[in-house]
């Protein structure tokens, strides 16, 4: 038992010594871990279920910045980034309840604030105390995660690189060409699905939709593929169609890098390039179109003046060579001027010096032809200038065309300025823009004055404003009018006018307007004359008509008397009756004559006679006439003309006038009587329009009386109108003098205003021939021949009177009523009839036919005019030709019938 004891305690002593020594290596192996736990590499912490730390090691401590007595019973999540401390808290939470190792990767702040990347690996494990704890291995990863993010990033600035370069990539295995990567502008060019190409054969399939162009693209870029040789690894513009038909043109490089079995495929789309390519020569052409095709000469100069591009027109200007476009050797001066340097003075030179364009005009002899030059200076990208830009116009045309609107405008200007009328240029709204010098004669404004005035308001008086207003209405409507009215000068007196107003279109636009104003006061006074004269003229010829048949009636009557007389004897008391009602006649004769001497119509023997000598005689005869009260003022000149007329018409004429002026004056004032010579010339014949131009003596007779008014000015010279009273005038006196000087070949004018007297102004014409004095035939004695006479009369009644006249006195009378009644008497008695008594106002025949009849069948027999009323030219004439031998007028007595019949039997 003791052996067993002794061997059971030699067992337990050698137990203890193996526990000795197994306690020896377990503390050599427990210092030996906590050297390792303290010094390892990364933290070691151990964690209650509340989140506390218990233990720590040193690697702990340091990565904290802390000691590990700072660390024991602190909370760890101290020690996380407060971002992080959910998934710290979860981390834990997770590894308690599943009892499973965990793992995170978060951020712990050092003491100093500082934040560094850790990851966390949690293992649960069952405490000697009891309750379970976690054990946590705390690895510093920030190294890791900067270059993680540093990765990241450079990983993210590539594939934004890739993504958004206008040129798309693709990378693929060179082995079995599969894609590893595509971008999506790869994609985009071609027009396929994201993510669709995943292998060559997909390539090939999406991208060459043609099969044809598919397999020829394929088998060229596998061989390619296959020799490596990058020099054949590019392709150019590449035609091919989306997945959308769009047609593109590629370019596409691939680059092999064999040790990587790896082949990087980049493609561009250069359609855009290729069409701004293709637009850029269309462009070119264009330009060259436009450039050749400018109707100006435009040439391109370098900076030594060298003529390197020149259009079309510059060529056929300048005779240059055609090479295109492009000029060699050709300096710009030799072209356009023909010198061998610039003239002095040349603006396209100066542009080049001030690099400023330049613009002229001028004249060149060596090409005959005036230019519009513009020069503008060129300049390279870097601003310097290499030369100029020449355009040349070709003006010769339009300065030919200005030099012939300046020739125009001269014109315009002197025709408008010398204008006899008056003229007013306006504007639409009727301002005035010009007016011509006659316009400013005219109305008396000055141009000043006119011009911006509205034209209307100027001239127009109250009364024709209205008038005015449709005239210029009337012209902005483009209408013309013409018309007479009245206007008014600046002093307010108003003038006649004739009036043009009209537009003035351009391109049928309205522009202007323009008025012209023709001042025709003296023509409506001349027209108020002539008015006057052709009544007058119409008045005489109806008072010679009724003058022609009162004289036959009156011939009768005077015939019959006398018969009467004949044949009662000398104391008969029925004599007193007859002579009474002879004397009524013979007034009655002297009124007939009044009415043919106003219608010019008397007969008249008009001889050249000195005019004062005439008045002088005929003054002598007025003294009888004219009161003592009443004063003669002779003015004559006394180298007067000598004047054609009759006696008897200046008594007339002077006569009248001086009683006239004696009744106006009522017996006493001054009564002047002047005379001149004058030429009368084309201003006056237009202000007078029955007037002429010569040489005239003018007769003036002026009296002191109380003058005339408008309204009997206008009826000064009609017959039978007299402002005496009833019976104190016949009315004639007037028409007398006119007749007479009608007839004497002059005219007559009257001047007169109430209160101021009357001028009357004659005007006769000058005789060149000498004066002659009037022969008084000696008396012929009675029953000096005898022979037949023919009697050619229509009236009745004056035909019985010649007829017992005649054949009283003793003569054969035959009587025809008729020409042609005539001429078969002529027949009947060729040699019988020694005198033919012819009326002429004959039905059937005209005079002159009568008597060219007569003297065809006897141009011996004497032929013997009587009427009341003819033309006196036409006796005198017939007289001058000898085709008749006298005159008788109508009414004619017993005595001057016989007179004249023995006159032209004793001259026949």
């Amino acid at each position: 038992m003791l052996h067993e004891l002794q061997v059971h305690q030699i067992e337990l002593e050698m137990q203890n010594e193996e526990l000795r020594q197994a306690q020896v290596e377990l503390d050599t192996g427990r210092a030996r871990y906590f050297d390792l736990y303290d010094l390892a590499p990364v933290g070691y912490v151990t964690i209650s279920e509340q989140g506390l730390l218990l233990e720590a090691n040193l690697t702990t401590a340091t990565l904290l910045g802390v000691t590990r007595n700072d660390l024991i019973k602190q909370p760890f999540s101290r020690f996380v980034l407060r971002e992080d401390q959910d998934t710290c808290y979860f981390l834990n939470k997770q590894l308690f309840e599943t009892g499973e190792p965990h793992g995170c990767e978060l951020r712990m702040v050092k003491k100093d604030g500082t934040a560094f990347w850790v990851r966390l690996q949690a293992t649960s494990v069952q405490n000697a105390a009891g309750p379970a704890v976690s054990r946590v291995v705390i690895s510093d990863i920030t190294e890791r995660k900067q270059a993680e993010e540093d990765l990241k990033k450079r990983n993210l600035f590539v594939e934004s690189l890739l993504e958004n370069a206008p040129i798309g990539f693709a990378v693929n295995t060179i082995s079995d060409g599969q894609r590893v990567f595509v971008s999506r502008n790869f994609e985009k060019i071609y027009g396929v699905e994201p993510d669709s190409m995943q292998c060559v054969s997909d390539y090939f399939e999406k991208v060459y939709l043609d099969p044809v162009f598919r397999e020829k693209m394929r088998e060229r870029i596998m061989a390619d593929m296959a020799t490596g040789e990058t020099a054949r690894m590019s392709w150019e513009d590449i035609p091919i169609t989306t997945h959308a038909g769009e047609r593109r043109v590629v370019t596409a490089v691939n680059i092999p890098l064999p040790d990587q079995n790896l082949m990087i495929s980049t493609v561009q789309d250069v359609t855009e390039r290729k069409q701004a390519e293709e637009a850029l020569l269309q462009a070119r052409d264009d330009w060259e179109s436009t450039f050749d095709s400018l109707t100006d000469a435009v040439t391109i100069h370098d900076k030594n003046y060298d003529i390197i591009r020149a259009n079309s027109s510059a060529r056929q200007m300048l005779g240059l060579p055609l090479l295109g476009n492009l000029i060699t050797k050709a300096k710009c001066f030799m072209c356009y001027h023909g010198t061998e340097k610039p003239p002095e003075g040349c603006p396209s030179c100066r542009s080049l010096v001030t690099e400023q364009p330049s613009s002229y005009e001028l004249f060149e002899p060596h090409l005959n032809k005036y230019l519009e030059i513009r020069a503008i200076p060129r300049f390279d990208t870097h601003h310097q200038c290499i030369g100029l830009v020449h355009v040349v116009r070709d003006i010769t045309e339009r300065k030919r065309a200005e030099e012939e609107i300046q020739r125009e405008r001269a014109f315009f200007d002197r025709l408008v300025e010398s204008a006899p009328e008056g003229i007013a240029i306006t504007d639409t709204q009727g301002k005035v823009l010009r007016v011509n010098a006659e316009f400013v004669r005219m109305f008396g404004y000055e141009l000043d004055e006119a011009v911006g005035q509205c034209l209307d308001d100027l001239v127009a008086p109250p009364t024709r404003q209205e008038e005015a207003r449709a005239i210029t209405r009337s012209t902005n409507q483009g209408e013309k009018t013409l018309l007479e009215t009245v206007r008014r000068r600046k002093d307010g007196t108003l003038v006649d006018v004739s009036l043009i107003g009209a537009p003035i279109l351009v391109a049928g636009k309205l522009e202007a307007g323009y008025g012209i104003y023709r001042d025709i006061t003296e023509r409506k006074q001349a027209e108020d004359q002539l008015r006057q004269s052709q009544k007058m003229e119409a008045i005489g010829q109806l008072a010679g008509g009724v003058a022609h048949d009162f004289n036959n009636l009156l011939t009768g009557i005077l015939g019959n008397i006398a018969l009467i007389r004949g044949g009662l004897p000398a104391a008969d008391p029925l004599l007193e009756n007859l002579n009474a009602a002879e004397t009524a006649a013979r007034q009655a004769a002297d009124l007939t004559k009044g009415l043919l001497t106003f219608g010019r119509s008397a007969m008249v023997l008009p001889v050249s006679m000195n005019i004062t000598t005439a008045l002088d005689a005929t003054l002598a005869l007025l003294k009888q006439s004219l009161p003592a009260t009443m004063e003669i003022v002779r003015d004559y000149e006394q180298t007067a003309w000598n004047v054609l007329v009759d006696q008897s018409q200046m008594t007339q004429i002077l006569l009248n006038l001086a009683v006239n002026a004696r009744d106006a004056m009522k017996g006493k004032g001054i009564l002047t009587i002047r005379t001149s010579n004058e030429v009368v010339g084309e201003k006056y014949v237009q202000t007078h329009p029955f007037a002429r131009t010569g040489e005239f003596v003018h007769l003036s007779v002026t009296d002191t009386g109380p003058g005339m008014s408008s309204e009997v000015m206008q009826h000064l010279f009609e017959p039978f109108y007299t402002t005496k009273p009833i019976g104190s005038g016949t009315g004639l006196g007037l028409s007398i003098v006119y007749g007479a000087v009608k007839q004497a070949g002059g005219w007559i004018t009257a001047v007169s205003a109430e209160g101021v007297g009357a001028t009357f102004d004659i005007y006769l014409p000058r005789c060149l021939e000498e004066g002659t004095k009037s022969l008084t035939p000696s008396p012929l004695s009675e029953n000096t021949c005898r022979g037949m006479i023919l009697v050619v009369e229509d009236e009745p009644i004056v035909c019985a009177v010649a007829q017992a006249l005649l054949s009283r006195s003793g003569y054969t009378v035959l009587t025809a009523p008729d020409g042609a009644s005539a001429l078969n008497a002529l027949r009947e008695h060729p040699t019988d009839i020694r005198i033919i008594l012819l009326d002429m106002t004959m039905p059937g025949m005209t005079t002159d036919e009568i008597v060219q009849a007569i003297r065809a069948l006897n141009s011996t027999v004497s032929i013997l005019l009587n009427s009341g009323y003819t033309s006196n030219d036409a006796v005198n004439q017939m007289l001058a030709e000898h085709s008749v031998q006298g005159f008788l007028g109508k009414p004619y007595t017993l005595g001057e019938l016989v007179g004249k019949v023995q006159e032209l039997l004793c001259r026949s």
